[in-house]
């Protein structure tokens, strides 16, 4: 059991990575939201700057690593079969995500951030902005996701 001090320091460790995370997902959704694209570098160097505080704190899980990861690679899967209706940078981030939250707060990451995207989806289905055959960027519902959940979390 990590005494007192101990347990201040993965608490920061942790707080740096939601900072880390909340970096990473806002420039991957203005780079979505822009171009309609997402760069696979910012979530690259997020997961990897994440997993490297998880060593150097002594608090990496491998197998939450790999079930994190394999929400992504799920997204990655349906993107391939859908003809990329969920794109395939969509699973990237997913699976970089993963690797940093773990299996169980990916998947719900990715309902929060599916709740939201469909709110948005009818009101502009409903309000005629937008048809059924218009691509919606996911990203930055995913940004807002996190934000809510960190939110929770703090």
């Amino acid at each position: 059991m990590p005494g007192r001090h101990e347990a201040q320091s993965l608490i920061k460790m942790g707080k740096i990575q939601e900072i880390i995370l909340l970096l990473m997902l806002a420039m991957t959704a203005q780079e979505d939201i822009r171009t309609g694209k997402i760069s696979m570098v910012p979530p690259a160097v997020g997961a990897a700057l994440c997993v490297g505080l998880q060593i150097a704190a002594g608090d990496f899980r491998p197998v939450d690593a790999v079930f994190g990861a394999g929400v992504g690679l799920m997204l990655l899967l349906i993107g391939y079969a859908s003809r990329q209706a969920v794109g395939y940078g969509d699973g990237l981030l997913f699976a970089a995500t993963g690797c940093c939250l773990g299996g169980t707060d990916n998947v719900v990451l990715l309902l929060c951030s599916l709740l939201m995207c469909s709110v948005y989806s009818m009101v502009m289905l409903i309000s005629h902005r937008k048809n059924r055959n218009d691509r919606i960027v996911l990203v930055p519902f995913v940004l807002g996701g996190f934000v809510l959940l960190t939110g929770v979390y703090w």
